[in-house]
Order: C-alpha cells, then structure tokens, then sequence
C-alpha cells in the first residue's frame, strides 16, 4: 500500500514511503467537548441559596401514619412443613389458604415467611393447604406488634418487616388503581398511559418508581418518575424481517438470544400482563398451535379449581381474551427460563424493551427522545401530586387505617460555596474567573513540530487543514504552542482497518506523543479499532467527527476545550483546587460497567499532593451464571461472590496505588486515605461491601509498610438515587443550586463521625436535579462533617473534561470513564498510560 498526503505548503507530508523518525507526535483528549443539551424551549430555573445560612426545601418524602392516633398492627410468623423451595411456591401456598386465614386474623397481607394482619391472636394457629396436589401445613405464631407512630428500640428490631408491610400495602394500593409492576424493581406503570414517539419505532411509558424508607422521625414513602421505551412493533415483526432479509433459524438464535449464558440478549414485555422476561432461546419446534399445555381454571360459581389442557392459542382467549390469528398460530415461541420453569412466550405479544446502544450512543436520537421524559421540576412535581391525590382516596390504605400525607415533606439544606483554585503564581483565584477564561492554564501544551500526528482520510482533507488552522489560532489565545503535525491520509474516512494499517507503518510511538483522528463515525467497531492500536502503542487518541469540524468547524471554543482536553490527557494540569482538608491526602474513586457477562471494574487514584494527577487501572471478573433448578444460586450467594470478587480486585489495586504514590512523592505515604467507593449497588450489596470489604482493604493499607496506620475515610457513593429535592418560590418549582447538601431529616445516619447525606454537586439546567447519596461508613480521621462535604463537592469541580461541578467526585468520574473505555474498545488499557487521563 502507499498512501500520500498532498502539499501542505512547504511541510512535507507522509511521502511514498513508510518511514520512521521523520514525522513526530504528542498526546490527547477525548472525542469533543462535554456539553449538556435540551430540546425545551426553556431550561429549568434554579434557586440560588444562600451561604451559610439553612434553605427550605421539598421533598419526594410523603410521611406514612394511621388513621387512628395509635393505630397498631400485628405481625406473625408463617412456618411450613414440609417447606417449599422458593418463595414463590409459599405465596401460591398461602393464596390458597387466603380463606381460611382470613376467618381467624381478618384482612391479612403476607411478604415471605411474615403475615400481617390489624387482629391480634395469640395462640398458635394451623392450617391445611395444597399446592400442585401436595400437601402443606402452615403454622403461624405471633410474633409483635408496632404502631407506625413509634420509634423505639424494641421496633428497630422489626423495621425491615414494618417496611416490607408497608410496602405491600401501597403496592396493592396501586394494584386498586390498575397499574401494574413491571420488572423486578417497584416501578408501576398504567398501560393507558403508552404513548407513540414520533419518527421512532418507540413508545414511551410513564410510570412511577416507589420505596419505603425509614429515618429517625417517622417512616416515608418515596415517589418518584419513571420512564420506560418499549419497541412499537412486536418480536414476531423483527423474527419476519430477518427472515425477509435471508436470516436462517440458526442466525436468528444468533442475532437474538445470548452467545453464552452471561451475554446480556432479548429483554421483553408483554402487555397483557405488564411482565418482563429475559429470552433464553427461540423454538421454531415449538409454536402457539401445537404446544398442549396442562393449567388451572378457577370456576367462580363452584369456587372450585380444576385442570385444563389447551393449545397456547385457546389459553390466550380464555384467560386474556385475545385472539391469535390463524396466520400467526405456526409462529415459533420465545423461551424464557425461571428457576426450574420453563416460560414459552408468543413473539406477537411480546415487544423488545429498553433502547440498544445503537441508539443510546447517538446524542441526536437521544435529544429527540428528551420531550417525552418528565424532564422539568415543576411537571415531575406535578405528576407525583396527581398520584397523591389517588392516595388520598385509596380503600385499602383506609381498609388498614393507613394514610399518605398529601404534601411534599419540607426539610431544611445547607448550600456550600463553590472552590478557588490556584493559578500559576500560586495565588488563589474564584472558580468563576476560571469558568470566565480569566485564568490561563497551570500547565502549557506545547504540541512540537512533527512530535503529534494528525489522522485522517482524503474526503476530510479540508477538515483536517480547518482544524489545524484553529488549533493554532485559539492554541495562540490560550498561550498552547501548536506546531505543525505529522499528517497521515487515508484514502478512506471510515475504515477502521485502513486506519490501523497506516498508523502501525508510519507512526513510531518513540517520537509521536498524541494523535488527533479525524474519523466519519462517531461510534461503532471501526472507531475503536484504531483507538485499540493506539492504546496498544502507547500512545493517547483525541478523536473529532467529521460532521462536527464540517458544521461547528469555526467555533473557537469547541477547539479550545479539544486541547485543554489533549493537555489533560498528556498529564497537564489545567488547574489545581484549592483543598486544604485534603492535605498529604490520597484520594480514590471506582466505578463497574457490564459488558458481555462480565463486570469492568476501574479504579483511579491520585498521587500528588495537589490532586490533579491520577493512577488509574481496570479489571474485571465474571458475574455469577444465569443456573436453572438444582444448581441455582440464591440473591445472597451471588451477591457474596460478586462483592470477594471485587474486593480482591479492589486491594490489589489499593496496594499497588501506596507503591505508586510512594515512589511519585519520593518517600513518604499519604497521611490520609479518602476511598469514594461508587458502583457497589443496592442496599444489600452495599451492607455485603460494608460487612466483608472494608476490613480487608484496611488490612492492606496497613501492611504496606510496618507501623503504617492513616486516617481512612470510606465513603458509599450512589447515584441510581430517586430521592428528588425541589425549591418553591412564589409558587414556582425550581431546580436546588449548586453545592446543596442535606444531611438532617430525610437521611438515615446523622452522626458526626459516620453520616449520611444527599448532594447537589452540579448546577442542573437541563432535568429535574438528582441528588447524590453519600455514606460515610467508616471513618478515623479528623475531618469534621462539613469539611468532609465540603472538600467531595469541591472534588466534583475536579473533573476536567467539563467545566463545572459534576454529580460525584471526579475520582469516580475517572473511574467510570476508564472502565467504558475498555468496555467501548474490548480492550485492557496499556500499563504505559496508567498515570495519564488517556481514556477522557
């Protein structure tokens, strides 16, 4: 092959030869400025607080009482014998025992081995019942009792079967209302409220996601938005357009199902009855006509039950009502396996959920979708009224004497200033003449003649000269030395292959410290082709799409934040915060991505004293297999190999972060040990994380060196939060600013030296403000709490890919970033990179 670059005026391009040492290079940033968009004609306003003093504020807490002032309620425990294997079979067990139940304890609610129930009975109690012809006894004993009024530490004990209680009460609640839970998570949708997306194959589902929750005063019900993108057109339609496209049986297995047991495959729903199933295959042997089933029919006039045989089309019209036609009854079935269930699913009444990457990476589709979501404060506001007013009117919270408050919760927050920074004379400077372009970079790029590359193919020729010529002039602006490049053309523009082929001939790693890449897609296996070849050689990527220098080709800042972002990718500082809390401090953030049935795991950690520079790495381990019957694994086990798994990963990392940090400063070890540990999950994880991890990571802290004892402080992260803040001010809902932080009321710890607290980090223009859940678990240092919170929000304004606070800490920021680096490309970042913001 023999590629050329035309006449650049005097600079001689790549010749006809691929040689070595000629042309040069330099290091990077990410694909392009990180900007927020919206399609609202007005974005969210904001409520700015005040410094030092206290805002009210409201939250989507709405208090749980009872009718009566001292209204008490009854537990009992429900043993079997012989007992069930699952969960599932005790609730079938006492559903047939529901009659006789309910003449001993009256309105009865049962969650696992726990009945509840507004009679009190003492005395032991046996019922006979039946399930799938076997025979089962239920014994139920009194247990307690509690009033929801009461906080003691007699009720503590209970508060996990209190909260299942009233979490059961308003899930029938909604169940009265006709919505249904779909998924696994408690979020309830109505199927009324489906609405066609324009110019997309979608629509929209409006539903609410709800939890129980608990705090020093009171016990609360916490309601939140949800929104769910259902595919329009069934799976039957997608199995017939790849049959039209020539697919066989086996390509579509291929194309639909998973490769191997922990690849993410077809998720569906079926709206008949709200449910969601994961497709474990697709039986082409086996179709709605020909598969002969044995079910139970209820005879409501007997009150009797009684087996049935059909085929799946006439079960469909007797327990549905919906009709197969005949065109559509030798239609193959989807499978779906549950425990030792095997679930055959009709493809025309099952439609494909949620959005694939495809569409998820393109920021134009993702935009259009904006206007359907419940985006700004005041309609998120006004819709979890609408459904308080259907609270207020419920039979079963009345049936129980229970009742939702039908406000808002108010709660009072505190606001923190934003951080200074330190310029090049060491002096400090408001971040606000940072964000202004007062102050001129910590660090100057200096991009040398032929010691950076510049890639691209013959249709962006004129691309690639406009970019050098802004690069230059705002380079000029910002005190960056920008020399000319080593150019390399392509003859194509979007072949991953010619690309890769041309930078192994003509770039030599030795010499070339960053290469731009002009690129005709913004996503996809091409593109991370050539960023898996340049991260093989070492060497950092800063990719621009054509279509952007083509329409945005003159916006100076667009060029402007690409290299701050190639300075920050070549390890320079563009600023440093000022963090006085954070002296002699080693701070550390991780992160998890899924990708193909494995967890990428990334990890950062700092190793300056001014924070700026970070050691990041990532690994990954296998999430425990999808088994059937016998060989199943129970939530809990699966939990505890994921949280051994990660938190060997975790230590080594940890381990090797102290040798790094060690040998960076010369000598001496932090003396204070900050680990922001996001990506744990939910509850029950975070409590495995808490119970199993922390003291093994402390071990390894201290055994890095005889007598070595820091101050650790260990911090839960979490981001998937559905707690809402909103400001109310002359009667409109605006978005909490900045820097808004609630650590009394509505969180669980309130303690000085383990708290918890909800953050706004991020000014919130676009949406309705999402707080950050933070828990301090453990902790021996000496930070108070409010330097505590102060020095995490000033860590969100660490990230340098964004000008401005984001959600978390940037550590967490770094971590995520190189843990979807490598998930992206199918990569395991290059170890030479390790102490670079490479993967921004």
């Amino acid at each position: 092959m023999d590629y050329r670059s035309r006449d650049r005026g005097g600079h001689q391009g790549r010749g006809e030869a691929f040689g070595r040492g000629d042309n040069r290079g330099h290091r990077g940033r990410a694909e392009g400025p990180n900007r927020g968009g919206s399609g609202f004609s007005s974005a969210p306003q904001i409520f700015q607080g005040q410094v030092g003093q206290l805002t009210t504020l409201q939250s989507n807490h709405h208090r749980m009482s009872t009718i009566k002032e001292h209204g008490v309620f009854h537990v009992y425990r429900l043993n079997f014998a012989p007992e069930p294997r699952f969960s599932s079979e005790k609730s079938s067990i006492i559903k047939n025992s529901k009659q006789a139940l309910e003449t001993i304890y009256g309105q009865i609610y049962s969650y696992g081995n726990d009945l509840f129930s507004i009679f009190e009975v003492r005395e032991e109690q046996i019922i006979n019942s039946q399930f799938k012809g076997s025979q089962f006894e239920v014994i139920i004993n009194y247990e307690t009792s509690f009033s929801l009024s009461s906080q003691d530490k007699e009720h503590q004990k209970y508060k996990g079967k209190i909260l299942n209680f009233i979490q059961v009460a308003i899930k029938k609640t909604l169940y009265e209302f006709q919505f249904k839970q779909v998924g696994r998570l408690p979020r309830f949708y109505l199927h009324t409220d489906l609405q066609d997306v324009a110019n997309y194959n979608l629509r929209v589902w409006s539903g609410y996601s709800m939890a129980v929750q608990s705090f020093n005063d009171g016990i609360f019900v916490n309601i939140d938005c949800a929104t769910k993108f259902v595919e329009k057109s069934s799976v039957l339609d997608l199995i017939r357009r790849l049959q039209k496209d020539k697919y066989s049986q086996a390509d579509i297995k291929q194309e639909l199902v998973p490769k191997d047991q922990n690849e993410k495959g077809l998720v569906v729903i079926t709206m008949y009855n709200s449910k969601k199933y994961q497709i474990d295959d697709i039986r082409f042997d086996i179709t709605p006509k020909n598969h002969i089933f044995e079910y139970e029919i209820y005879d409501p006039e007997t009150k009797q039950r009684y087996k049935h045989k059909s085929n799946m089309v006439e079960y469909m019209n007797k327990k549905n009502g919906i009709i197969i036609p005949v065109q559509d009854q030798d239609q193959p079935t989807l499978q779906s396996n549950y425990r030792d269930i095997t679930i055959y699913l009709i493809p025309s009444l099952c439609f494909k959920d949620g959005l694939d990457k495809n569409f998820t990476s393109d920021s134009r589709k993702m935009r259009d979708l904006q206007e359907y979501k419940l985006s700004h404060p005041e309609q998120r506001y006004e819709r979890i009224n609408q459904l308080i007013e259907k609270f207020q009117a419920a039979q079963i919270l009345e049936n129980w004497g229970l009742k939702i408050d039908a406000n808002f919760t108010n709660v009072k927050a505190k606001q923190l200033p934003p951080p200074k920074i330190i310029d090049n004379r060491n002096n400090e400077q408001n971040w606000s003449d940072y964000e202004q372009r007062k102050v001129k970079p910590l660090e100057q790029l200096k991009l040398k003649k032929e010691t950076w590359a510049l890639i691209y193919g013959s249709l962006d020729f004129d691309n690639a000269n406009n970019a050098m010529q802004m690069f230059k002039q705002v380079g000029s602006q910002h005190s960056f030395i920008v020399e000319e490049p080593q150019y390399i053309e392509l003859p194509r523009n979007d072949n991953g292959d010619l690309f890769v082929n041309g930078i192994i001939s003509d770039i030599d790693p030795k010499y070339i410290s960053i290469a731009v890449v002009i690129f005709g897609k913004r996503q996809g296996p091409e593109k991370a082709k050539i960023k898996a070849q340049l991260d093989l050689m070492g060497i950092p990527s800063q990719f621009m799409c054509s279509q952007t220098i083509q329409s945005k080709g003159k916006n100076a800042s667009i060029f402007a934040d690409t290299l701050k972002q190639m300075s920050a990718k070549m390890g320079l500082d563009l600023y440093n915060l000022s963090l006085p809390c954070y002296k002699k401090t080693m701070v550390i953030g991780t992160d998890v991505v899924i990708s193909k049935g494995n967890t990428i795991m990334g990890m950062t950690a700092s190793y300056n004293l001014q924070l700026s520079k970070y050691y990041s790495r990532v690994d990954t381990h296998k999430m425990p297999s999808r088994e059937s019957g016998q060989d199943q694994r129970s939530q809990d086990e699966k939990q505890q190999l994921i949280t051994e798994s990660r938190c060997q990963i975790l230590c080594k990392f940890i381990k090797d972060s102290l040798q790094n940090y060690q040998q960076c400063q010369n000598g001496p070890y932090p003396e204070l040990i900050v680990i922001y540990r996001d990506g744990i999950g939910g509850e029950s994880m975070q409590d495995k994380c808490q119970e199993f991890e922390i003291t093994r990571v402390i071990e390894v802290i201290q055994s890095s060196f005889e007598g070595y004892n820091p101050a650790i402080v260990y911090c839960f992260v979490n981001r998937n939060n559905q707690h809402r803040l909103f400001a109310k001010y002359n009667g409109q809902i605006m978005n909490p600013s900045s820097g808004t932080v609630l650590d009394i009321g509505l969180v669980e710890n309130q303690g000085e030296n383990t708290f918890d607290l909800q953050m706004i980090a991020p000014k919130t223009t676009v949406a309705t403000a999402q707080p950050v859940q933070l828990r301090v678990v453990y902790n021996t240092s000496n930070l108070t709490k409010d330097q505590f919170e102060l020095s995490t929000y000033h860590l969100c304004f660490n990230y340098v890919n964004y000008c401005g606070p984001i959600k978390v800490p940037s550590v967490c920021m770094y971590a995520k970033k190189i843990a979807q680096y490598a998930a992206d490309n199918q990569i395991r970042p290059n170890d030479k990179l390790g102490h670079l913001l490479h993967f921004i």
